[in-house]
This record gives C-alpha cells, structure tokens and sequence, in this order.
C-alpha cells in the first residue's frame, strides 16, 4: 500500500524505506524488558490518537492501493489550503497515517 522497500526483516526487526524516510519495526517480544510491555500485550487497543505523517508519496495513489487491500480510509485524498494534499489511513493497530505531498497552496482571493 505505502510502496515499501525492504531493506532487511525477520522474526524481530525490520527496516523499510517508505518513500524517503526510514522506517525500523521491531516485534512486541522484542520489548520483553521494556516497562510498558505488559500493556503492549495485554491486547487493549493500540495506536488510539497517534499520527504517523509522511510526506512524499503520492497520497492519491496510497489511497487507491489502501482501498484495494481493505483498509481503513479515514479522509480520502485532500487538498489543504496550508498547502499539503493528504490521504488518512488507518492501520490495523490503530494508528493513523497521513500520508502526502507539498502542494501550493491557494490563492487568497481579493
């Protein structure tokens, strides 16, 4: 959907490069020793009010292959007047990514 490229992955890491940014995942078992690890697999809900933003790919072409896979589309492709368009998507964690591009902004009318 995002047009990941994956450098490297298994059982407990991963690292992608998703447009120009660098993206490493770890796996939950991988926080064994990590204080908040008994909420990560407690089974709540996850990514509740967080917005992971990237800017660069084309928040059209996201939003057609989100919704060819089933994804949750929560604002389809936009253009905003502080000069951003952007698609929302939510992922099935939960966690909301808002991915775009630079766009100029309009014009104030007169």
């Amino acid at each position: 959907m995002l047009g990941a490229d994956v450098h490297y992955f298994d059982v407990d890491f991963g690292a992608v490069r998703v447009g120009p940014a660098e993206v490493m995942l770890h796996a939950d078992h991988t926080h064994e020793g990590h204080p908040w690890h008994q909420a990560l697999t407690s089974g709540a809900a996850r990514g509740l009010g967080a917005q992971i933003r990237l800017l660069g790919l084309d928040p059209d072409q996201v939003e057609k292959r989100a919704r060819t896979a089933g994804a949750t589309i929560i604002e389809g492709a936009t253009s905003k007047g502080h000069g951003w368009r952007e698609t929302l998507v939510r992922d099935p964690d939960g966690y909301e990514w808002a991915i775009g591009v630079v766009i100029e902004p309009p014009k104030p009318t007169p």
